[in-house]
């Protein structure tokens, strides 16, 4: 039924058998499997950084202006957000506000007076060489315990979702190490038994943005301001 209707929306679904997905992957274990989904168009990741870094040059090329500073308040009136209140800056008026604070957006919705459910939550990812795992045409690969893909250099990310994962604080970029030895590598290896050798080069820590009603994006005017 979702590949149904992830097709309806125009993704190319397809869902396979054990069978056929080996055949495709011949290096992934199939055995514990009932089903695997697999997008072969449209499918991808791209440079997040670059593309903002994009979208702020062509920004500015139509006469945007950025100001780096900190947001501290709101002003509202009549139902509407008059202006943006900035450490440095003072008052910026405004007829429109974009609350794009991502994990902090609940912290500037308060502002208004609105209550969005969304809540920082730690990620660590790892960055990792396996020298007996070459498979340049690998895909995203989503596991129930961890996601895997391929980076330059003949490199992978993987990262997992912590048994007791919680909002976590906002200034809190301690990595959780343990994570890959504890929980992600036995399962990798299960998954693929070339990651039998495996090293981790390097890691990052990052906070999601965290919809607690669906997990999904919030988007367009709020109703109330």
């Amino acid at each position: 039924e979702l590949a149904q209707m992830q097709r309806g929306q125009g993704a190319a679904t397809e869902v396979w058998t054990p069978a056929q997905t080996q055949a495709r992957f011949p290096w992934l274990n199939v055995e514990d499997l009932a089903a695997a989904s697999f997008g072969p168009r449209d499918e991808g990741w791209f440079d997040n950084m670059g593309l903002l870094a994009g979208f702020r040059a062509a920004a500015k090329a139509q006469g945007v202006q950025f100001i780096t500073d900190e947001a501290i308040g709101l002003e509202m009136a009549n139902g509407r957000v008059a202006a943006v209140t900035l450490r440095k800056s003072g008052r910026v008026a405004c007829g429109h506000a974009v609350n794009a604070a991502g994990t902090r957006a609940a912290v500037v919705a308060d502002w208004a007076g609105l209550t969005v459910p969304v809540e920082p939550r730690k990620r660590t990812v790892f960055v990792i060489d396996a020298p007996n795992a070459r498979h340049p045409d690998a895909p995203l690969l989503v596991d129930t315990g961890f996601y895997l893909r391929p980076e330059h250099g003949g490199q992978w990310i993987t990262a997992t979702v912590p048994a007791e994962d919680g909002p976590c604080a906002a200034d809190d970029f301690e990595p959780d190490l343990h994570l890959f030895e504890d929980v992600i590598w036995e399962q990798l290896y299960h998954r693929a038994p070339g990651f039998d050798a495996v090293k981790v080069v390097r890691h990052w820590v990052g906070h999601y943005a965290y919809n607690t009603l669906d997990q999904n994006a919030i988007l367009g005017p709020h109703p109330d301001v």
